[in-house]
């Protein structure tokens, strides 16, 4: 084979090599929503083209089932999601996403049935990809708070949904993380200087749980803070908010600092003036006396 051949033999291995690479980074590492985190506001379509989106059902879990009509071993599942729903009730939404599907493809694979969970229609694949699924199906538990709590990537059958429903209502498996880091900011009533998480007061024990409740039914945790302050006054927040008032308390610290470093600047520049007059000065007696030696020299070698 000659060197030429062979060289570009070994280029386009490689190149096929970084392509696998590329492909493997994408479709197994790469993007998607972490467990405990928030999920975006997803945007589908109903089958009669109506937009529809995940805060609509704000405060409810939420069970997104992420298919498409061309998974052989998900034709049939719209019938045990009917199920899910009929047994887990109002207070969770059961919807039935298709990815990549059209609205007639979809009423196609129903063949006529009647379906009663929503049936909605993500025809360009954005929700899926911003929720991370890499393969149909599969199965995504949102909390009410709008937090990620469970992936199940699986056929539906095999998925164990009393497990994931549990965590689900529960707040997800962060819950118990995010209660302390509201804790942490809302102050005792009957303690000096500490928290309501620090704190083992009645008052304090009872307004964590307000906490969790108010986490429970679908509150965020910048809703939980608002709500207690407005109940309380800001008074109630370990860190008062910067607005008003307190704008100028947060930036006192900042204005003192730079009044100090210019005031510093200041110092530094006037003493350097300073000691460069003394320099001068010195120079100028330097050089008088040097005049004044070789004056003196001289006159010493004509007399």
């Amino acid at each position: 084979m000659r060197p030429v051949a062979r060289r570009s033999l070994w280029v386009a291995a490689s190149l096929v090599f970084l392509a696998f690479l590329f492909w493997s980074f994408q479709t197994y590492l790469v993007g998607g929503v972490g467990v405990g985190e928030p999920v975006p506001d997803l945007a589908f379509f109903s089958l009669d083209g109506q937009p529809v989106t995940l805060s609509s059902w704000r405060g409810k879990g939420v069970i997104l089932r992420l298919s498409s009509v061309g998974c052989t071993s998900c034709v049939d599942d719209f019938e045990l999601l009917d199920q899910w729903q009929a047994v887990l009730g109002d207070d969770v939404v059961v919807a039935a996403v298709q990815v990549g599907d059209t609205a007639a493809s979809v009423r196609a694979a129903l063949g006529g049935r009647r379906v009663g969970v929503p049936v909605l229609l993500d025809p360009e694949g954005h929700a899926a990809a911003a929720l991370g699924l890499r393969f149909v199906p599969g199965v995504y538990f949102i909390t009410r708070r709008g937090t990620l709590s469970s992936v199940a990537t699986t056929e539906i059958t095999r998925v164990d949904v009393p497990g994931h429903v549990q965590l689900m209502l529960l707040g997800g498996p962060n819950i118990q993380q995010e209660i302390k880091r509201i804790a942490t900011q809302i102050r005792c009533r009957e303690c000096e200087g500490r928290s309501i998480w620090e704190s083992d007061a009645p008052t304090s024990i009872a307004m964590r749980e307000e906490v969790r409740q108010a986490l429970l039914s679908g509150l965020r945790a910048e809703e939980v803070l608002a709500a207690f302050e407005e109940r309380y006054g800001e008074w109630i927040l370990m860190a008062p908010p910067a607005r008003g008032f307190y704008a100028l308390v947060w930036a006192l610290p900042a204005v003192a600092l730079g009044g100090g470093l210019a005031l510093w600047g200041r110092l530094l520049a006037r003493s350097r003036r300073a000691r460069g007059r003394e320099e001068e000065s010195l120079e100028a007696v330097v050089d008088e006396a040097t005049r004044r030696e070789l004056g003196r020299r001289i006159d010493e070698y004509w007399s």
